[in-house]
C-alpha cells in the first residue's frame, strides 16, 4: 500500500503512474481497464474522505488540491474519449460519470448530424465538453 503522506510532487508522480498503468493495459493486446476515481485513490492509498480533505484545502495545500483536480479532469476526459464513435458506449460511460465524484453528466445526439455531445460538470473543478 502506498504511503499516506505525499508531497504534491510525489502525489503527481503517483497519479501519473496510475494513468500510465491504465494506458498500458488499454494498449492493443492488453486487458482493457476503465479509468476511475476509486482506482486512482486505491493507487494513492487514500480514502474518499482523505481525498476530499486534500481537494477542499482542509489538508495539504493548493498544490495537492491542484494535482487531484487535474486527475479528476484526466479521468473524465479519458472516459469520454473511450466513448467516442459509439453512441451506446457513450451513453454507458455517461452513466459512469454520473457517479461520485462527478456531479453531472449529460449526453445528447445532434438531430441533424447524429454527433454525440457530452457535457460534464465536476464538483469543485468545473465543466468540460467533448464531441463525437
Amino acid at each position: 500500500m502506498p504511503e499516506k503522506s505525499y508531497s504534491a510532487k510525489k502525489l503527481k508522480k503517483e497519479a501519473d503512474a496510475y494513468f500510465q498503468s491504465v494506458d498500458d493495459r488499454n494498449a492493443p493486446g492488453g486487458e482493457p481497464m476503465f479509468y476511475s476515481w476509486p482506482g486512482l485513490l486505491l493507487r494513492l492509498g487514500l480514502t474518499e474522505e482523505e481525498a476530499e480533505e486534500l481537494l477542499s484545502g482542509r489538508k495539504g495545500d493548493a498544490e495537492h488540491a491542484g494535482v487531484l483536480s487535474e486527475a479528476k479532469l484526466k479521468i473524465s476526459d479519458r472516459i469520454v474519449q473511450l466513448g467516442m464513435g459509439d453512441k451506446n458506449k457513450a451513453a454507458f460511460l455517461t452513466g459512469l460519470l454520473k457517479q461520485k465524484p462527478f456531479s453531472a453528466a449529460e449526453s445528447r445526439a445532434d438531430k441533424n448530424t447524429g454527433d454525440v455531445r457530452v457535457t460534464l460538470t465536476i464538483a469543485g473543478v468545473g465543466e468540460q465538453e467533448a464531441f463525437d
